[in-house]
């Protein structure tokens, strides 16, 4: 997932309109401030986007995002334009706010609302569902990722990364894995223990077959049964040698497979450090 532009409206210190055109930005680049600047809105802004709340343990600050200098009948809201395996798509939420009903004429909260699009040749399509449960769910599997994992593995806010560097490494790697491509190698891995596994029971087959042979046919065949036989026991003492060489290939290839999938992680994981300390 790649974010192309994000717009926020009356959200945080930002009053008005303000866009973030991060396609104009390199791969690598700095967000700074001083403190009450807006930095972490910006992680907000991102995070509510796509899950309608911000990352973390801080979702209760949800309902204050909406900036204190927006006048009472303008709203607030989040646009997200991002790109995501070759395709491009748009989401936009509002926050829910205070208002007066058209019918009722009394103060009520109008509720939350989602829109989402993707572009097309034609234009922006909608994706947007009757339901906003509907449209928010076909915006977390786009992603692939739930709302703590987006947090855990993209946003690493202020004290989830120290969290991060302090867990396990089977937890670690756990969420690694989940954010990098590994899992070819874990295919790889299957196939040569599945090969491996067949290539096993060929063998002890093969194996039983001399054994039924010898102990079938002895002291009952003459001279030229006795040549065919060692004949026979020959081609399958060939058959035993390939099958354990075979074996001895998917071995290898899996301890390959491992190693390989190990290093990815160890290098993602030490990229993923360097990266937060230079920011």
């Amino acid at each position: 997932m790649r974010p192309e532009q994000l717009t926020i409206y009356n959200i945080g210190p930002f009053q008005g309109l303000h866009t973030i055109n991060f396609s104009e930005l390199g791969d690598i680049f700095l967000i700074f401030g001083k403190t009450g600047a807006g930095k972490t809105t910006i992680f907000d802004a991102l995070s509510y986007a796509f899950y309608g709340e911000v990352p973390g343990g801080r979702n209760g600050i949800t309902k204050h995002m909406r900036s204190h200098f927006a006048p009472e009948d303008e709203e607030s809201l989040v646009e997200l334009i991002f790109e995501i395996s070759g395709r491009k798509f748009r989401v936009r939420r509002s926050l829910p706010r205070e208002g007066i009903g058209v019918r009722s004429g009394k103060l009520q909260i109008i509720p939350e609302e989602v829109s989402f699009e993707e572009k097309t040749l034609s234009g922006w399509e909608n994706r947007t569902y009757t339901k906003k449960t509907d449209t928010d769910k076909a915006i977390v599997d786009l992603i692939g990722l739930s709302s703590e994992e987006f947090s855990r593995i993209v946003l690493l806010p202020q004290g989830e990364f120290s969290r991060f560097l302090k867990q396990n490494s089977n937890e670690r790697k756990e969420v690694l894995a989940k954010l990098f491509p590994v899992s070819q190698y874990s295919t790889i891995i299957d196939l040569v223990r599945t090969r491996t596994r067949e290539a096993t029971l060929r063998l002890k087959e093969t194996e039983n077959n001399v054994l039924s042979l010898q102990n079938d046919t002895q002291g009952l065949l003459g001279e030229s049964d006795i040549e065919n036989l060692k004949l026979k026991i020959s081609e399958y003492s060939n058959i035993q040698k390939n099958l354990r060489t075979e074996i001895s290939e998917h071995t290898t290839l899996l301890e390959k497979a491992r190693a390989t999938a190990q290093k990815k992680l160890s290098l993602e994981s030490l990229r993923n450090e360097q990266t937060q300390l230079l920011s």
